[in-house]
């Protein structure tokens, strides 16, 4: 309904579509047709890999409410992690605040290595934290389990990459 409908504030919309998986919405301030947010919504699973130029693996996002979860395996095409991906996150799904995480990463030569996964608004970095020594082989691929952040977009227009 943002730009579309208009309602005074407390008012409830229920889009029977489900667009982009926006079920129900609240007039939550304003006049005229601006200032829904969405109440209830889940994006279903989406994988964004492919929105990821050098990279690759499985990078799946979904937002349901004001929640994102972020999980999967990535791995850069030229084998030299750790890396950075600028601007990974479309609008609608990036974080409120700074996260870091643990994650795992993975040498074939080498074995496993402890990383860190820094989301922010505008960066998604993979760096070393321990495992085998800063002068071998760099990780070919990190995986992580689910990653949780609040957002504060609004409901993204349009969803990322695809159904998963």
């Amino acid at each position: 309904p943002e730009g579309v409908v208009t309602a005074a504030v407390g008012t409830y919309y229920t889009d029977t579509a489900i667009t982009n998986g926006a079920l129900r919405w609240a007039k939550k301030t304003g006049t005229g047709n601006t200032g829904w947010q969405v109440i209830h919504g889940d994006t279903g699973r989406r994988n964004i890999t492919a929105t990821l130029p050098g990279w690759g693996g499985n990078l799946y996002l979904q937002r349901v409410n004001e929640k994102v979860y972020v999980t999967g395996t990535i791995s850069k095409a030229d084998s030299n992690l750790p890396g950075s991906v600028p601007n990974a996150f479309p609008s609608g799904f990036t974080p409120r605040l700074e996260s870091r995480w643990i994650g795992y990463g993975f040498n074939h030569s080498v074995g496993d290595v402890v990383t860190q996964i820094i989301i922010t608004s505008t960066l998604m970095a993979v760096n070393r934290v321990s495992g085998a020594s800063w002068t071998s082989p760099q990780m070919t691929s990190v995986y992580f389990p689910t990653l949780i952040f609040t957002t504060i977009d609004a409901w993204p227009a349009t969803l990322p990459g695809f159904a998963a």
